[in-house]
């Protein structure tokens, strides 16, 4: 277990991600926050202009950098700033960094705000997912990069905070959360990883631009190096187009995608979600939503024998 002062830093940190989600104006609250330590930044002429987003770690600003338009990142969780020097290998269009202003924060191009990737069809946003994670594949490097984080060692991190975080919050009982402990033992002694880059928050809001040219996807939750399933499985469970998570499984389960590997990473992924969700907001529907994707998938595996 962690100590306490580490615990107390975190919910520090999610307790004002509260009050940025329970109505307060959150721009005023993260701009008193990190405006004198702009004010006392060696890097001078950045003028916040509105939040663009928030959460548990951190927020992006729309700034003037020298009278132009320019986006400032700042993480609450110091070393989710690694993904920054993870861009020079990244295979997807990014944002190019201007500087880094202080510790916890980078200065880069405002790109696609506003311009949010709009398919004509299901099928037509089925078709260029699968099209992104292939060029995502073909572009990785052919080696693992120095400052790329295992993806396996990242949620290793990251079920056992689900588990201590579960410990207050009670959303799953004993018997489900020792079921998915099981299963990561088990995904851990059969599947081997793919050697690539993966995005890590494959989500809706994070893909600018697709078709068949080079794609936008912004915003890598770290810069991961592992199974490419786990961004299938995460857009699965973020756009289900009114189909259950199993149909899902089965519409992309062929020789490229492995259907029990895209069970356990939406499992896995909604349990850690709806967990970290809970512990901001008590109230959030999607709790109950992820909650019950989790107990349906778990049921699911039991009877597919994963």
């Amino acid at each position: 277990m962690r100590d306490k002062l580490k615990i107390k830093k975190e919910f520090d940190i999610l307790n004002n991600t509260i009050l940025l989600r329970d109505g307060l104006d959150a721009a005023k609250l993260w701009e008193a926050r990190y405006k004198s330590v702009l004010d006392n930044s060696p890097q001078k002429g950045i003028k916040i202009v509105s939040l663009l987003g928030a959460g548990a770690k951190g927020a992006i600003f729309s700034v003037l950098y020298n009278n132009q338009p320019a986006a400032l990142k700042i993480y609450a969780y110091p070393e989710e700033i690694i993904q920054i020097k993870a861009l020079s290998f990244w295979p997807l269009i990014s944002p190019q960094i201007y500087t880094q202003p202080f510790p916890e924060a980078v200065l880069m191009e405002k790109i696609g705000v506003g311009d949010k990737y709009q398919p004509k069809s299901n099928q037509q946003e089925v078709e260029e997912i699968i099209f992104v994670l292939n060029y995502m594949k073909q572009n990785s490097p052919i080696n693992i990069p120095d400052k790329a984080v295992k993806l396996k060692l990242h949620f290793d991190q990251r079920i056992k905070r689900a588990e201590e975080r579960n410990s207050v919050h009670h959303l799953f009982d004993p018997e489900s959360v020792a079921r998915v402990n099981q299963l990561w033992s088990k995904y851990l002694s059969n599947f081997s990883e793919d050697n690539q880059i993966v995005h890590g928050d494959f989500s809706h809001g994070n893909i600018l631009a697709g078709g068949k040219q080079k794609p936008i996807v912004i915003d890598p939750r770290t810069f991961l190096w592992g199974d490419k399933h786990v961004d299938l499985g995460k857009w699965i469970l973020a756009r289900r187009h009114g189909h259950d998570i199993k149909n899902g499984i089965k519409l992309f389960s062929n020789d490229d995608w492995d259907g029990k590997a895209l069970l356990f990473w939406i499992m896995l992924q909604a349990y850690d979600d709806s967990i970290a969700i809970a512990t901001l907001k008590a109230k959030d529907p999607r709790i109950k939503d992820y909650k019950n994707v989790v107990l349906n998938l778990l049921k699911y595996s039991q009877e597919s024998q994963f």
